[in-house]
């Protein structure tokens, strides 16, 4: 009698497996956006970029395709204090060279600037982010200089796709493996 129990349990947990993996997957995309922080080539301006639903390895912010994205660019002088109205061109080329995505002549005018972006394919992609001064012409051109940096758009496999198979996967093994157990117990 007491098998029967610990059978039932056993089962029960394995039902309640993909509310539970999925409680984990809201905490995990409720936290902060990943960001790096890449400096111009001459150490004046540093620029924050950080997506909207990307992991960041190391120094590499990683997207999952195909989806539109948020990016939020962010300028710092050297000392970590914003930069007002900055002045820069955006664009983002793929591992060939070929532009992927270009805003040209934007302003950041309190520091800040987002973009929705869908990344279609898979691969490399380089950002490049030229400063050119802050201010209205002629510009301040003490924060001027050029940052890069890539991103890695990799393909598509949903975390609670695996979670689900794992858990129908579990209660197939668990159902086969105790289903004599069970009807010799009536």
């Amino acid at each position: 009698m007491p098998m029967h129990n610990t059978t039932k349990l056993m089962i029960l947990g394995l039902l309640l497996l993909p509310f539970v993996l999925d409680t984990d997957i809201v905490e995990v995309l409720s936290e902060e956006m990943p960001m790096i922080s890449i400096q111009t080539d001459n150490g004046s301006t540093n620029v924050e970029i950080s997506i909207e639903n990307a992991k960041l390895e190391g120094n590499q912010l990683i997207v999952d395709q195909p989806q539109v994205v948020t990016l939020n660019l962010r300028f710092l002088d050297s000392s970590g204090a914003p930069i007002e109205h900055v002045n820069y061109n955006f664009v983002i080329t793929d591992v060939n060279g070929n532009i992927v995505h270009k805003i040209h002549e934007a302003h950041a005018h309190d520091a800040t600037s987002s973009y929705s972006l869908l990344f279609s394919d898979t691969g490399s992609f380089t950002i490049t982010i030229d400063v050119e001064g802050a201010g209205a012409p002629p510009y301040d051109t003490r924060y001027s200089g050029s940052a890069s940096s890539t991103i890695a758009v990799t393909p598509e496999f949903p975390l609670s796709v695996m979670a689900i198979m794992a858990a129908v996967v579990g209660i197939g093994v668990v159902a086969t493996r105790f289903k004599n157990r069970l009807t010799v117990n009536k």
